[in-house]
């Protein structure tokens, strides 16, 4: 029988009656390690195929490298790839073969379904030969199920006569489970799963390796995400090798997941009627009221409860677990003044949730906007009757103090800027920087500064400067500015 050439290459012989049944050499010492193949798979941890080839190797002759045998022939070597025992390519070399030519290629005719033994043999100059070690490679060109379309999916018998509900997912563990029908299963297999409106194979939705339990689970999530409608199932399979199924028979499963109905929200007492709503926190330093209100309809122990004030990071959240009181309509949370200043100027988001056996469900949620305070107003122990007398100021400076604020007793990571504003003999403006992002103990009061005398000579005389402070409840991120206190200077 005669074979074409496998490859073409400069200094090269092929034999064309090189394929040919040899001696059973199997208790032979093998001479050469066993030729490798790039791409074969990875054997799958639950068994299977042994060194499967993907189908994607198999459009064209099959590369098989091999290692080098000798550095200095003393003249022509021939290289043989023997496929089941039987040389089925060959090439010869006058002298060494070049490092990029130590491959052979294995024809695309020999590529049938089953496991076939590779190898290649070495013939010297002188006539003698050695054979490599044999490697087991698989070819699977056969489709699962084939010819036949796999059946259609088995779905729980409530989900195909009630559909796919939110109260099914509540009890399932927010999850579909259903059985592959019975098939020729190997390890590896991968089912391609698709919802659609009509069973075209189009849409993919769910990809899953089949295990020998031959279930799939589809996410409760995902299915919800999708929206709500009758979808015609079907599936593909696909093995490890990369050949498909047919498309599987279609089965209808309508999808009702209802939007949940969520626990009228939580509110804030002191704050302004409606949701959103609004805060004025000047006259709450004592921190506010959650209000969670009770259902006959729903009844449940307050030690599952738990209010959440979400605000700016965690120096303006809370979770409150304990109520400060009740009656027959409601609990009363109290949230800590701490919390409030890091949200000035901006919204709370609160909310609170319910725990059964782990799983919390959540209430509506309500928006609060917090305000802003005023803040105080910095003083000036030399100043009197609106003026600052420069001869009066002590040499080390100016008697510099901001009194108590709102909040201040109550909150941590606080800062303050205080500084000097004015212009000089020159009418240019001036500024002066006597505290900059300055932490502040909640319990220093008031704070206390110097301002230099020298920066105070800076100042126009008979023209008014202003003395200005400003603090942070959020670490320095934002900042409220208190009231100015503006002197004229005079000698």
């Amino acid at each position: 029988m005669k074979f074409p050439l496998i490859s073409e290459c400069t200094g090269m012989t092929q034999n064309p009656e090189a394929a040919h049944p040899l001696p059973d050499t199997s208790d032979e010492p093998k001479n050469y390690p066993a030729p490798t193949v790039e791409g074969i798979l990875p054997d799958h941890p639950d068994g299977g195929q042994k060194n499967l080839l993907p189908i994607t190797l198999l459009v064209a002759p099959l590369r098989v490298d091999v290692a080098r045998w000798s550095d200095d022939p003393a003249g022509r070597e021939i290289l043989q790839l023997l496929w089941n025992g039987v040389v089925v390519a060959e090439k010869a070399w006058p002298g060494a073969a070049p490092e990029e030519d130590l491959f052979i290629e294995l024809p695309v005719r020999y590529f049938t379904e089953g496991e076939h033994e590779l190898a290649y043999r070495v013939i010297n100059w002188q006539g003698n030969s050695g054979d490599s070690e044999p490697v087991t490679l698989t070819i699977d060109i056969t489709p699962p199920k084939f010819p036949l379309p796999p059946e259609k999916l088995e779905f729980p018998i409530e989900v195909e006569l009630g559909g796919i509900t939110r109260r099914y997912l509540q009890y399932h563990e927010n999850q579909v489970v259903v059985t592959v029908p019975l098939y020729d299963f190997q390890p590896g297999d991968t089912l391609l799963c698709y919802w659609e409106e009509s069973p075209l194979g189009d849409e993919l939705f769910h990809e899953e390796e089949v295990t020998e339990q031959h279930e799939i689970t589809f996410d409760g999530t995902r299915i919800e995400d999708l929206g709500n409608a009758t979808y015609a199932i079907t599936y593909v399979l696909r093995d490890r090798a990369g050949n498909l199924s047919k498309l599987s028979s279609s089965v209808p499963i309508r999808v009702d997941i209802e939007a949940p109905v969520l626990r009228e929200h939580p509110w804030v007492v002191e704050a302004e009627p409606g949701n959103p709503s609004s805060l004025d926190p000047t006259n709450y330093s004592g921190g506010v009221r959650v209000r969670v209100p009770k259902d006959p309809k729903d009844p449940f122990d307050v030690a599952q409860l738990s209010v959440h004030w979400e605000g700016y990071d965690e120096n303006g959240s809370h979770i409150g677990i304990t109520p400060e009181a009740e009656d027959e309509t409601h609990w009363d949370f109290r949230i800590p003044a701490s919390v409030i200043p890091a949200n000035f100027k901006r919204e709370v988001t609160l909310f609170y949730s319910v725990d059964y056996d782990g799983e919390p469900e959540i209430s509506d949620t309500y928006t609060l906007a917090v305000g802003t305070i005023k803040g105080t107003k910095v003083a000036c122990l030399q100043s009197g009757g609106g003026q600052l007398r420069l001869s009066s100021v002590p040499a080390d400076g100016a008697d510099i103090r901001v009194p108590a604020w709102l909040y201040k007793a109550h909150t941590e990571n606080m800062r303050i800027n205080l500084w000097m504003s004015g212009i000089d003999s020159n009418n240019a403006n001036i500024r002066f920087e006597i505290l900059d992002g300055w932490p502040v103990d909640r319990n220093n009061d008031p704070v206390t500064a110097k301002l230099p005398k020298e920066e105070i000579s800076r100042l126009k005389f008979n023209a008014t400067f202003s003395l200005g402070a400003s603090v942070s409840f959020d670490g320095g991120n934002s900042w409220v500015t208190f009231e100015f206190l503006d002197l004229n200077l005079v000698p």
